[in-house]
């Protein structure tokens, strides 16, 4: 339903739904905001803080301490990662010797259990007008549902069939549900997404809460999302404003065959500038990308005015 329709506005038919969520006994964590908050869709949130380095595992240390931290500030609806440690495997560790003396190694060991557990091709099911469909075949699941029953899928060696337990160790362990890179470096995005709040005012919270977080050797920590983009965007503005002055002065030489008129006429830019900023003040609204090219335009009707 559009706004027109509606009596809630956006922002609160969120907070009835970020309130619902909550209340999911198991969910994790939950996202809501408004589509197309952001200016471009390869940004995924306003704030999107990056922690690059090596290792996983201890990048998903740093990730959790940046959420800790980014819950703290104020203006953010909620805070999550990219990914988590959450994914459980079974990590086999290969005794070689016993390897060895049972004549197989660790890729034939890998094949026959991946074939147990995951299923290999067996035969194809035949159906005419099409090209077969693959039959594989692997243990029922009542033979693979714990760690002790797959400890005890047998194995083919030249010495006979043993057990996989003979052949090394299984444990538990837990992996990243995904990995992703940043120019080839193991990266984390902590994001952080947010209503009505100026982002300014929630990067400067932002900011607060990061100072002096301790990294390791060989780990980084950016700002991406809007922050990195705003930053770019008003810094193109500002230059563009500015070369837009020096064309304008230069534009207002001939019209008036004078270096001092000019300066006269443009005089009256500061101060249409001051009620742009009280217009923004009354309003409630912020200095955005919008607002900032509304006020180059501004400049150049009120020199056209005057």
């Amino acid at each position: 339903m559009d706004r027109f329709h509606r009596q809630k506005t956006i922002w609160q038919v969120e907070d009835i739904l970020r309130e619902g969520f909550r209340q999911i006994p198991g969910l994790k964590s939950v996202d809501v905001f408004d589509y197309g908050a952001t200016p471009l869709s390869s940004v995924r949130a306003a704030v999107d803080v990056m922690v690059s380095g090596p290792d996983p595992g201890i990048l998903h240390g740093l990730g959790q301490e940046v959420k800790r931290r980014l819950e703290k500030a104020g203006g953010l609806t909620s805070v999550s990662l990219s990914w988590g440690n959450d994914k459980k495997e079974i990590l086999f560790d290969v005794d070689r010797e016993r390897c060895a003396m049972y004549g197989i190694s660790p890729k034939e060991i890998a094949a026959q259990a991946q074939t147990a557990l995951q299923g290999g091709p067996a035969s194809t099911l035949r159906i005419p007008g099409t090209d077969g469909f693959p039959v594989r075949v692997r243990y029922a699941e009542d033979y693979r549902d714990s760690l002790a029953k797959i400890a005890t899928i047998r194995v083919h060696t030249a010495g006979g069939e043993i057990p996989l337990a003979t052949l090394g160790k299984l444990r538990p362990v837990y992996v990243p549900t995904l990995l992703t890179r940043q120019n080839l470096i193991n990266s984390i995005d902590v994001f952080g997404y947010r209503s009505q709040g100026a982002l300014s005012h929630i990067m400067d919270n932002v900011a607060r809460e990061l100072k002096g977080i301790e990294l390791p050797t060989g780990y980084t920590l950016s700002q991406e999302g809007d922050a990195k983009l705003g930053k770019a965007s008003f810094a193109a503005l500002t230059m563009a404003l500015g070369i837009g002055m020096i064309l304008l002065y230069f534009s207002l030489i001939p019209a008036f065959q004078s270096f001092i008129h000019p300066l006269t006429i443009m005089s009256v830019i500061p101060l249409a500038l001051i009620g742009a900023v009280w217009s923004l003040l009354i309003t409630g609204k912020t200095l955005s990308t919008a607002a900032f090219m509304g006020v180059i335009l501004m400049a150049g009707i009120v020199v056209k005015n005057s």
